[in-house]
């Protein structure tokens, strides 16, 4: 399987989030992408719409629901590795080991369904490592890992700004 979010996925993300300011509209993003980015006049390819369309049914098929404390926990544990930066990858492949490098207490749930994931398969992770690849900001990056997060573990139906995703926004600067 070819990850879904890719160099033009990614960029087609960002390119969203410039133009509505946030993308808290998730339900329809990946429910209907193509509505979307007409809506806002945002082109996307078939690739891309397609991607978006599949990461939605992921969602719909994972069903954890937004106050399921694994999934804070989850996104208390992915904001301490954002911070720290070093292991964002290796949260993904080997969230048991993220947590000692980092000396973060995380649940066996919360590595479960964090292995679960198959993270790989979702997002290029070589793009967390190396953002130049996709010639945008770094933080650009991040903010559509968090969102890959939050599409696979939130509900769609949940109306999160990415303001609020990131615990702690003075962190940003540092990532």
């Amino acid at each position: 399987m070819n990850t879904l979010l890719d160099k033009n996925t990614i960029g087609f993300l960002v390119d969203s989030r410039s133009q509505t300011g946030e993308l808290s509209q998730l339900g329809e993003l990946l429910n209907a992408p193509k509505d979307f980015a007409k809506r806002y006049s945002i082109p996307i390819s078939k690739p891309v719409e397609r991607k978006l369309l599949e990461l939605g049914e992921i969602n719909k098929a994972k069903g954890y629901k937004p106050d399921d404390p694994t999934n804070k926990e989850i996104m208390s544990f992915f904001n301490r590795v954002l911070i720290d930066g070093r292991f964002i990858e290796e949260w993904a492949t080997n969230p048991s080991n993220a947590a000692k490098q980092i000396d973060a207490k995380v649940s066996p749930e919360a590595i479960r369904r964090i292995e679960e994931l198959n993270f790989n398969d979702l997002v290029d992770t070589k793009l967390l490592i190396d953002p130049k690849r996709v010639n945008q900001e770094a933080i650009g990056v991040v903010i559509v890992i968090v969102l890959v997060v939050i599409f696979v573990l939130i509900p769609s139906s949940a109306s999160l700004a990415i303001q609020e995703v990131i615990v702690d926004p003075r962190a940003q600067g540092k990532v």
